[in-house]
């Protein structure tokens, strides 16, 4: 389907770093914690030309090796870095983003074209409605809409 919603890859950092954009980050002797296979750690890997990238086993994971190894940054979505960096004070989340992940609806292309045309017809009715909007809203998820 077209996408819906859209989920910025940025940086946690404390609050007296120097870096103020992403590509502040990507210098020589720098170390980035991200969670190892998400999809930030993927294109972080392709990406960056200098800095280190230091593996934990989960996004969440990922911020307590930045904090707990004085890390220089932490990688992964904006939402629950915010929520970390407004629990945690002394900590910041850049304002520019590294990528957007585009979330869409998939299905088998081998399913007949009507069901797909359905399927991806109700995306866009859905998109078009509150439903989408107050079901992250009720989970506490403060996200960009496509529409």
């Amino acid at each position: 389907s077209a996408p819906y919603v859209e989920i910025e890859g940025t940086y946690l950092v404390r609050e007296d770093s120097p870096a103020q954009r992403v590509t502040d980050l990507d210098r020589d002797g720098l170390r980035i914690a991200v969670g190892c296979g998400a999809a930030y750690d993927l294109f972080l890997s392709r990406e960056l030309r200098h800095a280190a990238i230091e593996r934990a086993e989960t996004s969440a994971a990922a911020i307590t090796l930045f904090d707990q190894q004085h890390l220089d940054a932490a990688a992964g979505v904006r939402q629950p870095l915010a929520a970390w960096a407004q629990a945690h004070p002394g900590h910041r989340v850049l304002a520019d983003r590294f990528t957007a992940i585009q979330q869409a609806v998939a299905a088998p292309a081998s399913r007949p074209a009507e069901a797909l045309r359905a399927l991806f017809d109700e995306v866009e009715a859905i998109k078009a409605g509150p439903l989408l909007g107050e079901a992250f809203a009720r989970a506490g998820q403060a996200v960009t809409l496509v529409r």
